[in-house]
C-alpha cells in the first residue's frame, strides 16, 4: 500500500465512502423494520435471532435508533 499512486488512494477513500453510506443505510433500515416488527408482535428475541444479533445488542441498538429518530424529528419541527 505504501507504493500506491495518489489516484489508488482516492479511489479507495470513495469507494470506502461509499461503503460506509451503505452501512448507513442498512441500519436504518433495519432500525425501520424491527420497529416494524415489535409493532406487530414481535419479541426481541425472535427478532435477534433473526439478526444474527443478542437480544441486549438488538435493544441497544434500538435505543440509539429511537435517539436517532427522535433528534431529527426535532430539527425538523
Amino acid at each position: 500500500m505504501v507504493n500506491e499512486s495518489i489516484d489508488d488512494i482516492r479511489r479507495q477513500i470513495s469507494q470506502v465512502g461509499v461503503e460506509i453510506a451503505r452501512t448507513d443505510e442498512l441500519l436504518e433500515r433495519r432500525g425501520h423494520l424491527v420497529e416494524e416488527a415489535r409493532a406487530a408482535g414481535m419479541t426481541y428475541r425472535e427478532v435477534a435471532l433473526l439478526l444474527g444479533m443478542t437480544e441486549t445488542g438488538l435493544r441497544k441498538t434500538q435505543k440509539a435508533f429511537r435517539a436517532r429518530a427522535t433528534q431529527f424529528e426535532a430539527r425538523a419541527s
